[in-house]
């Protein structure tokens, strides 16, 4: 895989995320935390999880892993998204500075 196909790739993830996080910006803070019936307790614990599952893969491959995230640090949507935007900043770097194909 070329670092070129790698970059298409995490565009296209980071793009879905946006859309995901322009969705759940929708919700009032009681409906992103609000008890749901489904795998995970809220609209919030399944977004946390998804961001969180990227977060442990990112800390394996810098050689430092790490157990997954809690969902207490993010009351809505904006503290998620501020979080992942960071996490994105880091996966991105660690992906260029792999260097040439």
């Amino acid at each position: 895989m070329t670092n070129d196909e790698i970059k298409v790739l995490l565009d296209y993830h980071y793009w879905a995320r946006d859309r995901m996080l322009a969705a759940l910006d929708a919700l009032t803070s009681e409906q992103f935390t609000q008890p749901i019936e489904s795998s995970f307790k809220s609209i919030r614990d399944t977004a946390v999880h998804i961001m969180g599952a990227e977060a442990v893969w990112y800390s394996r491959w810098r050689g430092n892993p790490q157990a997954m995230l809690t969902t207490e640090g993010f009351r809505d949507v904006a503290s998620l998204r501020s979080a992942w935007r960071e996490l994105e900043s880091g996966v991105r770097a660690f992906f260029e500075g792999l260097g040439a194909d």
